[in-house]
Parts: structure tokens; C-alpha cells; sequence
């Protein structure tokens, strides 16, 4: 029985995936499931599991920031999350508007509220901001 479990005592920095902010109070077992239902303690799963947020995460973008990788020989879509955040906070953190994107927010544009360029869209029942593609010539806002 889990209640029968020890304690395991392991330097998961070790591994390549660090658990860091969010990740480092988790339980072993959110990540690591049984290889098979029923199995005891000693099966979970080790080895082969995925790094990559959305295996865990659902991707709130609907695969606007998708692109090719190559991993272990073979060709994935994969999104690099950390470009923009941080498992500390899911909030886009590390995200510069003016260094991140093609279109600098300067001079009347700074204080624009981001819906008014990003609006919302539906895609499988889940609402999401529109971020790309979106157009940068003048004429996409202004004189319609």
C-alpha cells in the first residue's frame, strides 16, 4: 500500500530535469505513474518520460508557438514554454515585447491594453489570445 511507502531520498538534478518553483512540491507520483495498473512501488516509471510541458500541461496557445524540433533523430512539433515562463509563476514573465516579437511597442503603442491588439478566438472549445499571426503594417489597426 502507498501508506507502507518510504521515503526516497534522490538528486533529481541528476536526471537533466530539475525540479524547481512548482515542480519541486509535486509528489514523485504525479510524473512518475505505475508501469502498469497494479503494479507495485518498485515498477513506476523511470526512464523515457517526456521533458516537455505540454505532456503535463495543457498548451493554453492552441499551438501558436509550435515548431519543428529534432529530438533523439526524429522530426516533433514541440513549443519552448521557457521562452516566456518560468515554472515559478505561470505568468509570461520573461516575455519582452519589444525584443520578443516584430512589432516594438513604442511611442502611442505602449499603452495600447494588449486585447486590443491580441484579441480572443475559440479553437476546440478552449478560448485563447490570438498572438500569431498577426499583421504589423499600420494599415492592419488604422484606417479601416
Amino acid at each position: 500500500a502507498v501508506e507502507s511507502w518510504r521515503r526516497v531520498n534522490f538528486d533529481h538534478n541528476q536526471t537533466g530535469f530539475e525540479l524547481r518553483d512548482r515542480h519541486a512540491a509535486i509528489a514523485c507520483r504525479d510524473c512518475h505513474k505505475p508501469v502498469a495498473v497494479g503494479t507495485p512501488r518498485e515498477h513506476l516509471q523511470i526512464q523515457g518520460l517526456a521533458r516537455d510541458c505540454q505532456s503535463c500541461h495543457q498548451d493554453v496557445h492552441q499551438g501558436q508557438f509550435e515548431h519543428a524540433a529534432l529530438v533523439g533523430g526524429k522530426t516533433v512539433r514541440t513549443t519552448d514554454c521557457s521562452r516566456c515562463h518560468s515554472a515559478y509563476r505561470w505568468q509570461p514573465d520573461k516575455f519582452d515585447h519589444n525584443r520578443h516579437s516584430r512589432f516594438p511597442l513604442e511611442g502611442g503603442h505602449e499603452k495600447v491594453p494588449c486585447q486590443d491588439c491580441h484579441p480572443k478566438a475559440e479553437r476546440n472549445g478552449a478560448v485563447f489570445a490570438v498572438y500569431k499571426p498577426l499583421g504589423t503594417e499600420c494599415s492592419n489597426c488604422h484606417g479601416k
